[in-house]
């Protein structure tokens, strides 16, 4: 140990002695490099430049680590920013589609003179298949009453079953306690009583004569043969006529017109009058009828 402590030491004046003739050099020749500070910068030239070269990479590291941060920090708030722009664009596109949906209904409305109508929101649906029903936000307070039509600008939608003071519920035309008398339109031929059967993609149509005209892609209406549905509310199109056992009466499966899963709005028949009974009146009380000279 005293050995290598001895050379240790040996190195360590040694240094110190060059470092003080290098200086002593220094201070005498002015800023002209002698023989020793050039032997001795050809020494540690290589160690000088590795330190400079340290000291870039890490200088370059540090810039690297501080644009990664502001990169990251950028990304999270140009995602926040499209999230947000994602999220008015959807709503934007919601109060679009309302605004189209409400248009139709008053389009509805404008072109039924002969009938009260009254706009109501759907706010609840029924939970399972059996009950095929719809609650919306107008009830008594409104006009609204039990047995009262249903529709949209599609067709018949079905009937108000009970009433609160602000909602109703409705029983759609798909469900099985729901019966409506119904013709086909061009032929205004009467053909049976269209029945829910619990489906909202089918309805089935019984008591069709034998010689009935029924064909696949006929439209039925309403009849008009009820109190509660305005005649010629469109009801559907036949897509399947089968003829019965009995051989005496057919039977039909009808296409709803109102697609019953994307209702969002309805209208409540309050009152109406058929057009075929104004007609009667008029015929009857011809003094009711106005001329134009």
């Amino acid at each position: 140990m005293g050995k290598y402590a001895k050379i240790r030491e040996f190195w360590v004046i040694l240094i110190l002695v060059i470092t003080g003739l290098l200086l002593i050099g220094r201070f005498i020749t002015g800023h002209e490099q002698n023989f020793l500070e050039r032997v001795v910068a050809m020494v540690f030239a290589p160690s000088q430049r590795l330190a400079v070269n340290l000291e870039e990479q890490l200088t370059d590291w540090r810039y690297l680590l501080v644009d990664k941060q502001m990169l990251e920090q950028q990304i999270t708030d140009l995602t926040a920013e499209r999230d947000q722009l994602k999220m008015e664009n959807q709503q934007l596109l919601e109060y679009r589609n309302e605004a189209e949906r409400l248009q139709t209904l008053l389009g509805f409305q404008e072109s039924n003179p002969h009938q009260t109508l009254l706009g109501a929101r759907i706010i609840a649906r029924s939970p399972d298949n059996w009950n095929q029903m719809i609650t919306v936000d107008q009830g008594y307070d409104q006009g609204v009453r039990e047995n009262m039509a249903v529709v949209s600008p599609d067709g018949l939608v079905g009937v108000v079953s009970s009433v609160t003071s602000n909602t109703a519920r409705v029983y759609l035309l798909t469900d099985r306690d729901i019966a409506v008398g119904i013709i086909l339109e061009e032929s205004r031929e009467t053909n049976g009583i269209v029945e829910g059967i619990g489906v909202s993609e089918k309805l089935r149509v019984k008591n069709v004569p034998y010689y009935s005209s029924m064909q696949v892609g006929d439209k039925v209406i309403t009849s008009g043969f009820s109190e509660i549905y305005p005649k010629g509310i469109v009801v559907g199109t036949v897509s399947e006529v089968t003829r019965e056992e009995n051989g005496l009466l057919l039977s039909a499966t009808v296409e709803p017109a109102v697609s019953f899963d994307d209702l969002e709005e309805v209208l409540i028949v309050l009152r109406y009058q058929n057009v075929e009974e104004e007609l009667n009146q008029a015929a009857t009380n011809p003094e009711t009828i106005s001329v134009e000279e």
